[in-house]
């Protein structure tokens, strides 16, 4: 670390604050720190428990959005501050420093996305999932709610995967039931390029990754099936990357991914994503970017869910996914989906949907079109949700904070 300084900080110097915004991390040398944050979540402890030579405010100052955490020095502390423009410095150097990043940042989000399943319904956190239940109780609920290309898919990676599997001849039958057509490819291919057709199976969660594909036109929702729910944790749009994870840990896929309208998407295999990151550096730095603005999303995820009063997790849903996007605060804004999908992102079920979805549009800045939700002024939208948050906070104890060595 030759050309990085050390700083020094004093006792009760504050390092970081969370919400303010920080084009830097840092890697921690010595001393004591307070380390806190106002909700807490599943992967707490690799921010928290911080040691010598860990990283600290990564996820927030690599998508350039409001830290995390906030820290404070408890004793003298010595730090290395590294800004992003170092960082870019660093991985075209070193590839392999990266690597290690975007490898941590895919355990965070295993980890993350058991937890959103486990608040928003009925997840399980099962170290080893069945496979072959999840594919063929994802094939029913889709089956049951009329999306048959997506129902078609998991019935035929289950006869793929388990033809004297218990379900395998409940799913041939199903498959034979289908009208023509949606037994066909779930895609067109051309080259790396594919074009998906809309309800279309990307690939199911649980399944073997030897993909990363990257939206180029349309939008492609991530999520999974959860006992009688369907639970979305994002909805990518043109210029996102998803399923990269699989390529980065072996894992199988936490999430399913299916197109949420036509889509087109460039699809890389293993080698070809050594190849082009060996080739391109700058490749690494932008999956690195995006992994850490989803560890970002779904960190404000958790803190929206923990809001009780329907209408205010909604408004506070609408300003995360408006930061998420940078949006043009000056101009209105049409997100790529409507109040239907958000709800799912959010955890609203029954009569919780229409009290939220009433409200919302009660306020005149807000608008849905054809199933796409449009925002006017995005300053009256965060006085509604700042307004909920206080009424939320004059009821929440304070949780203490805790120090870690």
């Amino acid at each position: 670390m030759t050309n990085y300084h050390v700083t020094e900080f004093q006792p009760g110097q504050s390092i970081f604050l969370e919400g303010k915004h920080e084009k830097r991390f840092f890697i921690f040398v010595d001393g004591q720190v307070d380390v806190s944050k106002n909700i807490e979540t599943p992967d707490d402890d690799s921010e928290t428990s911080i040691k010598k030579g860990d990283m600290v405010g990564v996820i927030a100052a690599l998508c350039e959005q409001p830290q995390l955490l906030s820290v404070t020095a408890l004793s003298k502390v010595h730090l290395i501050f590294i800004t992003n423009d170092q960082f870019e410095t660093i991985v075209r150097e070193n590839p392999s420093i990266a690597f290690t990043i975007l490898q941590g940042f895919s355990q965070r989000q295993r980890i993350l996305n058991d937890g959103l399943a486990s608040l928003l319904g009925k997840g399980t956190n099962e170290e080893k999932p069945d496979f072959a239940s999840i594919l063929y109780n994802t094939g029913m609920y889709y089956e049951s709610h009329n999306n048959m290309g997506a129902a078609w898919y998991c019935y035929d990676k289950y006869m793929e995967s388990f033809p004297s599997g218990p379900a395998a001849e409940d799913c041939r039958l199903r498959v034979l039931s289908f009208k023509e057509g949606n037994s066909k490819p779930a895609y067109e291919q051309n080259g790396l390029v594919r074009k998906y057709k809309k309800d279309s199976m990307i690939f199911a969660e649980g399944e073997a990754g030897d993909m990363l594909y990257i939206v180029t036109e349309g939008t492609v929702k991530i999520g999974k099936v959860a006992g009688d729910k369907e639970l979305i944790f994002a909805v990518d749009k043109p210029g996102d990357i998803f399923g990269e994870m699989a390529l980065l840990d072996n894992a199988p896929r936490s999430a399913a991914a299916i197109a949420n309208e036509d889509c087109t998407l460039t699809a890389v295999n293993k080698q070809g994503f050594q190849e082009l990151t060996k080739a391109q550096p700058a490749v690494i730095k932008r999956i690195t970017q995006t992994l850490a603005e989803r560890l970002w999303y779904m960190d404000k995820q958790f803190a929206n869910l923990h809001i009780k009063d329907p209408a205010g997790r909604m408004f506070d849903a609408i300003v995360m996914h408006f930061e998420k996007d940078r949006a043009d605060e000056d101009e209105s804004y049409t997100f790529k989906f409507g109040l239907t999908e958000l709800s799912k992102m959010i955890g609203l079920e029954g009569e919780q949907i229409e009290i939220a979805r009433n409200k919302v549009l009660e306020n005149k800045f807000l608008t849905e079109k054809e199933g796409k939700l449009t925002v006017k002024d995005i300053v009256e939208i965060r006085k509604e949700r700042d307004y909920y948050l206080s009424v939320q906070r004059r009821t929440d104890k304070k949780k203490p904070a805790r120090i870690n060595t």
